[in-house]
């Protein structure tokens, strides 16, 4: 018991001695941080991100003959451009003779389903025309490249 005594005031002691214990102030020595002052000036930003993107055009017509017939001549090749009007080929029909095929609307000559010396239907676009002005263009932007300021987008060909 008295060992027991012994035991429990050497650990009340100690416990005194450590709630007691006041912990040694350090001294913190103050660290400058530099710092550069300038004028503030206005200048124009610009930022180039390069995305995959899809060029659709923002019309198409198909060319469809009125009469089936021959290709006597052919006035386009694929990738021209033509005005509404334009004739883009003659067809010779032995009941309808000869008749032009005209372009339906301003573009440019993206199929060429036909050849001088072929034969055209009624049915099958012998060609197409699609609008080159204005060109819709689709892309896909990652969202971590999605700001909500306002992005002026520059396309270059």
């Amino acid at each position: 018991m008295k060992r027991t005594m012994i035991l429990m005031l050497i650990a009340i002691i100690s416990l005194l001695v450590a709630c007691n214990d006041e912990p040694e102030e350090e001294e913190t020595e103050a660290v400058a941080t530099p710092v550069e002052v300038d004028k503030v000036t206005q200048d124009d930003f610009s930022e180039t991100r390069t995305f995959a993107a899809r060029t659709m055009p923002s019309d198409q017509m198909p060319v469809v003959s009125q009469i089936a017939g021959e290709v006597d001549e052919l006035h386009v090749e694929l990738g021209d451009t033509v005005e509404e009007g334009d004739v883009l080929a003659e067809i010779v029909n032995p009941q309808y003779g000869r008749r032009d095929l005209e372009a339906p609307m301003d573009g440019q000559i993206q199929k060429l389903n036909m050849a001088e010396g072929r034969m055209v239907t009624s049915e099958n676009p012998a060609a197409v025309v699609a609008a080159i002005d204005p060109l819709n263009l689709t892309f896909n932007v990652p969202a971590g490249e999605v700001k909500t300021s306002l992005m002026t987008m520059r396309l270059s060909s």
